[in-house]
């Protein structure tokens, strides 16, 4: 049977409102208003344009929204709601940079065009002071990551939104590869299956001592290669019992 023409827009919404379900899913299992809701979309909408160097009125005319909300969405950026981003998130894409070779401040504000200085040195305080990074002095001073592979536990609750944000965005990043690049180096695969209840920690074992282990060693091999050779890749794997789930088959 031959499937229905479906327009790009048509297409790009249906998309959306598939990634967009299981934040609605959880927005009604904690009770969040459809007005709080509708705030937190905006906020995110406009966080997003932000991030890609754009100001508030071109964000309003893009986005189409006044002035008025423009400017509220621009002083809610910088609520105590968005310390996660800024305390943790910042770090990660520090660090992130600074996986591919040191760099010194100011190329680092130029690829960051949305951070200032002031915030770029207290994130490289924080990475230095977590044994993640190293300044190097010289002719020209630069920032070096110390280690590749990397695991820090920290349970505050800024570290923890972070670890969400990060898993989100790989999540995106391989929605729009498969689904619009038609970029195949991007996969998912989602596995239903039943464990015993005293086996379901094999799962986390399976990353701990298989996934894990491979990665750091698929990492370590690309770390003398050449710039051209390397490609910076996210991996995510999450599991989690379907039961007491209050949106399990919706």
């Amino acid at each position: 049977m031959q499937e229905p023409s479906t327009t790009a827009q048509e297409f790009a919404n249906r998309v959306v409102y598939s990634v967009l379900k299981p934040a609605v899913h959880l927005a009604d299992t904690l009770k969040v208003p459809m007005k709080d809701f509708t705030g937190l979309l905006q906020r995110a909408y406009y966080q997003v344009k932000k991030s890609r160097g754009m100001t508030l009125p071109e964000i309003a005319e893009e986005l189409q929204l006044s002035t008025r909300t423009a400017d509220r969405l621009a002083k809610a950026l910088r609520e105590n709601f968005f310390a996660p981003e800024q305390e943790r998130g910042l770090p990660r894409q520090v660090e992130f940079l600074l996986w591919s070779g040191p760099r010194s401040e100011a190329r680092l504000l130029q690829l960051l065009p949305d951070t200032d200085a002031e915030a770029l040195r207290d994130a490289l305080a924080q990475l230095q002071g977590e044994g993640r990074v190293a300044f190097e002095d010289g002719r020209t001073p630069v920032w070096r990551a110390t280690r590749r592979a990397n695991r820090l536990h920290d349970d505050s609750l800024a570290a923890r939104v972070d670890a969400l944000n990060h898993l989100m965005d790989a999540v995106q990043s391989t929605v729009w590869r498969r689904f619009f690049s038609q970029d195949r180096r991007a996969g998912a695969r989602t596995v239903s299956l039943r464990v015993r209840r005293d086996e379901l920690d094999a799962l986390e074992r399976l990353y701990e001592e298989v996934v894990w282990a491979r990665l750091v060693e698929l990492d370590a091999r690309a770390r003398d290669a050449p710039e051209d050779a390397i490609l910076e890749v996210s991996v995510a794997m999450i599991w989690s019992p379907n039961e007491d789930d209050p949106q399990h088959g919706a």
